[in-house]
């Protein structure tokens, strides 16, 4: 019953996307190390669904983030992370060997700099001048090139292995921020 509790209350918040997904990140950062199979199901489950909720309200998100794409970049990023290690959680808590970059083509890192920046399929093709199938072909040879299962991954790697920096905080912010 606390499932279905929680799935309606953040079907409810799909007004506020960006509130109900940084709401379900904290909820999985909290409770990740607790071990508790039912409350892990919980969390996944809200997960599941407000991804089913940005995927119907995409439109929505890029509005209420602007041109200010900080919020929308922090977020996923947590959830890059979080899906990292859900994975090694899974597989015995042993870190995927990095990956190697140098098996990718120039125009294939472009495509992989831009999946980690955030980037949609149409965003990359109209930055790079490329067809929107191209960078599909593009990405599809990313992840079979370098063993990765999803666009996420291919963050991670882009990450880990230096491809892609964080940005530096705004000048003034603090920890609390």
């Amino acid at each position: 019953m606390v499932a279905a509790y929680s799935s309606t209350a953040l079907a409810r918040a799909g007004t506020h996307v960006v509130s109900a997904l940084v709401i379900v990140v904290g909820i999985a950062l909290l409770g990740r190390e607790s071990g508790d199979e039912a409350f892990m199901a919980i969390v996944f489950g809200a997960a599941w669904l407000m991804g089913f909720v940005v995927a119907q309200r995409s439109g929505q998100l890029v509005r209420l983030t602007g041109d200010n794409r900080d919020l929308a970049d922090r977020l996923a990023s947590a959830t890059a992370v979080l899906a990292e290690a859900e994975d090694r959680r899974r597989r015995g808590g042993v870190a995927p060997a990095p990956a190697d970059l140098a098996v990718l083509t120039g125009r294939e890192l472009e495509v992989a700099r831009a999946v980690a920046s955030g980037m949609s399929n149409a965003e990359i093709a109209q930055h790079l001048v490329i067809s929107e199938w191209t960078v599909k072909t593009h990405v599809a040879s990313i992840l079979r090139k370098l063993r990765l299962r999803d666009r996420t991954q291919v963050v991670v790697a882009a990450y880990e292995s230096g491809l892609v920096r964080p940005a530096a905080p705004p000048e003034g912010a603090t920890a609390d921020d």
